[in-house]
């Protein structure tokens, strides 16, 4: 590929955001989309050596908000409870998404 064809991760993060958005939420993934995820990731770190450190930071970035807006969901909860009862919920959420999220960022 020229240089012009190979991806870029400005152009290609915006197409696996809305994926990994719905990864760390529990939605539904249609296959295709897990797979172009796997594909993207691929492409990316085969052409742009620097794109696993990119692909990194913006990981790092968006998990960091999923917990920052699942804490506040947690705080929510004046009664002891309550809290409590959501703190499990969100545990289980991002103890389940810890088995899926990283499937197509491995080697």
């Amino acid at each position: 590929l020229n240089p012009d064809q190979q991806p870029r991760f400005q152009k290609t993060w915006p197409h696996m955001r809305p994926t990994i958005h719905k990864l760390l939420w529990q939605e539904s993934v249609p296959r295709a989309e897990w797979q172009e995820l796997f594909w993207l990731v691929h492409n990316l770190c085969a052409w742009d050596e620097k794109s696993p450190n990119k692909i990194f930071a913006a990981l790092r970035e968006d998990i960091l908000v999923f917990i920052n807006q699942a804490q506040e969901r947690v705080l929510s909860h004046q009664e002891d409870q309550a809290l409590l009862k959501a703190y499990i919920v969100e545990w289980r959420k991002f103890f389940t998404q810890c088995s899926y999220l990283p499937m197509p960022f491995g080697q």
